[in-house]
């Protein structure tokens, strides 16, 4: 596949249109966790990348008080790749149900908890 065309096994061929213009045309802009991350299809990336921007940080603050993320960092708060995993498996739920902005914004915000549990004195 290529260009705006994608497959799914279950659901076939289907497009997804690429603005116009972008601040951030192409997954080769993402951020390289989620280039890499092992719990996204290869399909997810691609969707995501077709994005016009980043989530903003209001965006990304919002998307923690949604019931399924709060219960997500609280079940894994001591525990980074369980919170890594589920959240990627969250957003990549989200890519499929066409959400993908708010997809976007749970793959930012489980990198911003990371980098919070990593600083010291943070907990």
């Amino acid at each position: 596949m290529g260009g705006p065309y994608y497959s799914r096994a279950k659901e076939g061929l289907f497009t997804v249109e690429r603005p116009k213009t972008s601040d951030m045309p192409d997954i080769d802009r993402l951020p390289e966790f989620i280039c890499n991350s092992v719990y996204l299809s290869g399909n997810d990336p691609g969707m995501l990348g077709r994005l016009t921007s980043l989530p903003t940080e209001d965006e990304i603050r919002q998307i923690k008080k949604v019931f399924d993320i709060e219960k997500i960092l609280l079940e894994n708060k001591q525990d980074r790749l369980g919170r890594e995993k589920e959240l990627h498996q969250y957003a990549r739920q989200l890519v499929q149900q066409g959400k993908v902005k708010e997809a976007l914004a749970v793959l930012m915000l489980g990198h911003e908890a990371k980098r919070e549990i990593s600083q010291p004195g943070s907990l």
